[in-house]
């Protein structure tokens, strides 16, 4: 059985000292078994610190990755012994958190 082993999930933040927003961009990947991966990357959207995980979370869902009655990413990942490793890069410019959200 092909089961997953860890998700990784990294982003980077820009805070807009105007409006006194924080807005994200994050990829995703995620590990199986077998040493294959899946990779999302979810574009520049509203939002930063921990909400990274969440959004993660509802991508993982909507792409029907892990259960859609997860309701934290962390639990999910506790729950089924699946390593969850994250990172928010903070303080970035507007431009470098856009473009980490498209794709290649």
């Amino acid at each position: 059985m092909n089961s997953i082993t860890v998700i990784e999930v990294s982003g980077k933040e820009w805070f807009d000292k105007y409006y006194g927003n924080s807005y994200c961009s994050f990829r995703i990947v995620v590990h199986y078994s077998d040493k294959s991966t899946i990779s999302i990357r979810v574009p520049f959207q509203y939002g930063g610190s921990s909400s990274f995980l969440q959004y993660a979370n509802e991508e993982l869902k909507k792409s029907g990755i892990i259960s859609s009655n997860a309701y934290s990413l962390y639990g999910y990942c506790a729950a089924n012994g699946i390593v969850l490793v994250s990172h928010l890069q903070d303080k970035c410019l507007k431009r470098d958190v856009v473009a980490y959200g498209k794709g290649d």
